[in-house]
């Protein structure tokens, strides 16, 4: 990303595409002469998920990029990205049509089961783009009987297959600053793309109610969280729900920019590098969680968030 929200609109400019490799002595390498030509280089102005999936089925990982556009007011929202492989071992930089909205996040699969690979937008609402196979995609609103319908406030969401069936439910989170409005839910596939049943997840009894990424690892969901009014993005904790209970718990715990896990005294998470921040104008929240050996990861800008599953 090239812009900042905090400068004036007319000041804006794209993000820079680029891809890195990492070499036998685990240096990282820039490699984007290699796949992507200078034209191709141009993303959305703000990206804010990467999804790899092979939306071309030529068995090479492809990028879906979620966008959101300016973001401060007036919120100009812009069309998504998509940068696709191609014969010749490059990759081509695409900008979906009529794809305009402020999407926060987004997840891949096939959802029609016509062998191409679909896309779960969330942004506001939850609807689909489905993959017609030539490059191009389709908007579709009709799967998702109820989130797709009304202006909800969702920010992430994921595809998993929640109660082992063989087909990928969807699994939303965000809450605005009102969780109670739009609570994070499970949305079940009934076996033909179409996903109505919902059942919705315990709301959170502290201020940490806007949830900016979740996972599905061994039986529980486990969402990321920062708090509302009054302390909007300040902190961040980690909510572990169990699905077949729905008890929750909470396992990390952070107020300020220390890092320092409240729930358990003893565990803290180490500034990035070792230092402390000295910019106050850096975030103090976490933007996104991963599993990674049976532990919970995130290197944020400001401290790396580690803790067990």
């Amino acid at each position: 990303m090239t812009y900042s929200p905090a400068r004036p609109i007319s000041e804006i400019t794209p993000s820079l595409l680029s891809f890195w490799k990492k070499n036998q002595d685990g240096e990282w390498i820039e490699r984007s002469s290699d796949l992507l030509g200078e034209s191709e280089s141009v993303g959305c102005v703000h990206p804010r998920k990467a999804v790899i999936a092979d939306f071309n089925n030529d068995s090479k990982p492809d990028i879906w990029l979620a966008c959101s556009g300016y973001d401060a007011f007036p919120f100009t929202r812009e069309n998504q990205f998509l940068l696709l492989s191609q014969s010749s071992g490059v990759y081509k930089s695409l900008e979906i049509p009529s794809s305009n909205i402020y999407a926060h996040g987004a997840a891949a699969e096939d959802i029609d089961g016509d062998g191409w690979t679909d896309v779960l937008n969330v942004g506001g609402s939850a609807f689909f783009y489905i993959n017609n196979g030539d490059g191009t995609f389709s908007e579709d609103r009709t799967r998702i009987l109820n989130a797709s319908q009304k202006d909800d406030d969702y920010s992430t969401g994921e595809l998993v297959d929640v109660n082992d069936d063989g087909f990928v439910d969807i699994v939303l989170g965000g809450g605005g600053f009102n969780e109670a409005v739009s609570p994070v839910k499970i949305i079940y596939n009934d076996g033909n793309g179409i996903f109505a049943e919902e059942v919705t997840l315990p709301i959170s009894e502290d201020d940490y109610n806007l949830t900016l990424d979740l996972f599905v690892e061994q039986g529980s969901v486990y969402l990321l969280q920062t708090r509302t009014s009054p302390f909007n993005y300040k902190g961040s904790s980690v909510k572990k729900v169990n699905l077949k209970t729905m008890d929750y718990e909470v396992i990390f715990k952070s107020v300020d920019k220390s890092g320092y896990n409240t729930i358990v005294e003893s565990q803290h998470n180490p500034y990035i590098n070792g230092i402390p921040p000295s910019d106050v104008s850096l975030p103090s929240w976490i933007d996104w969680i991963v599993p990674y050996r049976n532990r919970i990861v995130s290197p944020s800008i400001v401290y790396a968030l580690d803790v067990p599953l």
